[in-house]
C-alpha cells in the first residue's frame, strides 16, 4: 500500500526546494490526492509537512513516520489538554485511523 503522507512529504520537498524560506505565517499540510497544501489556517485540518523541507529524499523518507505519529500523539495530547468533549475525541480517533489506515499502517 502507498504511504499517502510520505507522497506528500517528498511532493513538498521537491516543489519548494528552490525556496529560500518557508512563510512563518502559513501552513503547509497534507491534502487530498496525495498532495501539499499552503494555506493561511488549514482550514482542511491536513497533517504538517514543512518539516521536510530542504530534507533530501531519503531523510523524508526515513522520518516521515516518526513524524506522523508524533503529529497524532500531539493531537491527542491536546484533547486531553483541552478536555475535548466525546465528538470532538471521536473526529479525533477518526481522523487518526484514516491517516494511519491509508498509509499502509495497521489499525
Amino acid at each position: 500500500m502507498k504511504n499517502n503522507y510520505l507522497v506528500s512529504c517528498l511532493a513538498f520537498a521537491r516543489e519548494s526546494k528552490e525556496w529560500m524560506d518557508l512563510d512563518e505565517y502559513k501552513f503547509y499540510t497534507t491534502s487530498e490526492n496525495d498532495y501539499w497544501r499552503e494555506t493561511p489556517g488549514n482550514e482542511h485540518d491536513g497533517y504538517d509537512v514543512s518539516w521536510a523541507f530542504k530534507l533530501t529524499e531519503d531523510e523524508i523518507t526515513k522520518k516521515s513516520s516518526r513524524e506522523l505519529a508524533d503529529m497524532i500523539k500531539s493531537e491527542f495530547e491536546q484533547a486531553i489538554d483541552e478536555e475535548f468533549d466525546i465528538e470532538q475525541i471521536r473526529a479525533l480517533i477518526n481522523k487518526a485511523h484514516d491517516a494511519l489506515a491509508v498509509n499502509g499502517y495497521v489499525v
